[in-house]
């Protein structure tokens, strides 16, 4: 059974990476508070599309401390287009 992880605030700082849920198959996104290292959510996947929603929805994060990965970057740099044409 799966429990939903209670609401946490919007941080100003989030930190996103990948974890493997089945090491070269099946991979995860978490998201924590930078700041407070709280672990905010657990995303399904690992793709820009998946993490650009989650930004989208999350307008108080105005950093994202991220790894190398290029997905993470695209996820970040679309949610940034949207703020700056006003969506």
């Amino acid at each position: 059974m799966r429990m939903p992880l209670p609401g946490r605030p919007t941080p100003v700082v989030a930190g996103i990476d990948e974890f493997a849920l089945l090491k070269s198959h099946r991979y995860a996104t978490f998201i924590t508070n930078a700041d407070s290292g709280e672990r905010i959510d657990v995303l399904p996947d690992r793709l820009a599309v998946t993490v650009t929603a989650w930004l989208r929805e999350h307008p108080g994060v105005r950093v994202v401390c991220r790894d190398g990965s290029g997905s993470f970057a695209q996820a970040h740099h679309r949610r940034r287009s949207d703020d700056r044409a006003g969506r």
